[in-house]
């Protein structure tokens, strides 16, 4: 979602709940409804103004994902080594 408004150039923020949750004890909003939270973001924002978030671009979110994939894949093959191995000594 956050990466379809920004790329309708909409400035947008992806902050951590836990400022936003604690803002809510401050102003004694315990309970959790959708209208509730909605306007403790709103709040938040207006209150901390945090800076927009910087989204990487599509060729760098595709290669960090060909990244991680080939970790996995060393990762495999190594735990495959180390069971060929474990298997060889039993």
């Amino acid at each position: 979602m956050a990466i379809a408004l920004h790329q309708q150039g909409i400035r947008i923020s992806v902050v951590n709940p836990r400022p936003v949750r604690n803002l809510a004890k401050v102003l004694s909003q315990i309970a959790k409804t959708d209208a509730i939270d909605a306007r403790l973001i709103a709040k938040y924002g207006e209150v901390v103004q945090p800076p927009a978030t910087v989204f990487a671009s599509s060729a760098e979110r595709e290669l960090k994902t060909w990244v991680t994939r080939r970790l996995q894949l060393i990762e495999m093959a190594s735990s495959e080594k180390n069971r060929r191995k474990q298997s060889r000594t039993d």
